[in-house]
C-alpha cells in the first residue's frame, strides 16, 4: 500500500476511534437514571469498540511515514549497466539483463532514467538490442537505423513510428 493511501487511512480510522468515543461518552452521560454499574459497562463496551480503531490508526499513520513512495535507488545498476555498454557498445537486454541481476524490464527502465538524465544516447531495436551511440552521432540521425524510414528525433526518448525502434538521446 502506498504511503499517502496508509497515512490516509490512520487518519481516518484514528478520527473514527476519536467520534465514536465522544458519541458513546456523550450518550452515556446523557441517559438519566443509569447506575454506576451499567454505565461501566457502557463505558467498556465503548472502549472495546473505540481502541481498535485508534490502535490500527496510529499503526498505519506510523507506517506511512516509513514507507517511502518512490521506489529505492538503483544507481549500482545504472552505474553497472553504463560500464557495460561503454565496454561493449552494444548489448542484448537478456543479456544486460543476465549481467546486471534483474528483469529486462529494469533494464528498460534504467536505460529510460539514464536517457532523461542524458547520461546515456543510443537506441534500443525491436528485436531488443541496445545500443550506444555517442550523443552527436544521435542527433545527426536522420532515418531510422533499422528500418531506414525517415526519422525527427524530439525529446529524450523517440519512437520510429514504421519499426517501433526507441532512440535516446542526451
Amino acid at each position: 500500500m502506498q504511503a499517502s493511501r496508509q497515512r490516509l487511512l490512520g487518519v481516518a480510522l484514528t478520527t473514527t476511534g476519536f467520534t465514536l468515543a465522544a458519541l458513546a461518552g456523550l450518550a452515556l452521560s446523557a441517559t438519566p437514571g443509569l447506575s454506576i454499574g451499567t454505565l461501566l459497562v457502557g463505558a467498556l463496551l465503548a472502549f472495546a469498540v473505540v481502541l481498535p480503531l485508534l490502535v490500527g490508526g496510529i499503526y498505519f499513520f506510523v507506517r506511512s511515514s516509513r514507507t517511502p513512495d518512490e521506489p529505492e535507488s538503483n544507481l549500482p545498476q545504472q552505474v553497472a549497466f553504463a560500464d557495460l555498454m561503454r565496454q561493449r557498445g552494444q548489448s542484448s537486454l537478456g543479456a544486460l539483463a543476465t549481467d546486471l541481476q534483474v528483469p529486462e524490464s529494469e533494464v528498460l527502465e534504467i536505460v529510460q532514467q539514464l536517457a532523461a538524465l542524458r547520461l546515456f544516447s543510443g537506441y534500443l531495436t525491436p528485436e531488443g538490442t541496445l545500443v550506444r551511440l555517442e550523443t552527436a552521432v544521435v542527433h545527426s540521425l536522420s532515418r531510422c537505423q533499422t528500418c531506414r524510414s525517415p526519422l525527427n528525433l524530439a525529446g529524450p526518448v523517440t519512437l520510429c513510428p514504421v519499426c517501433g525502434t526507441e532512440y535516446f538521446s542526451s
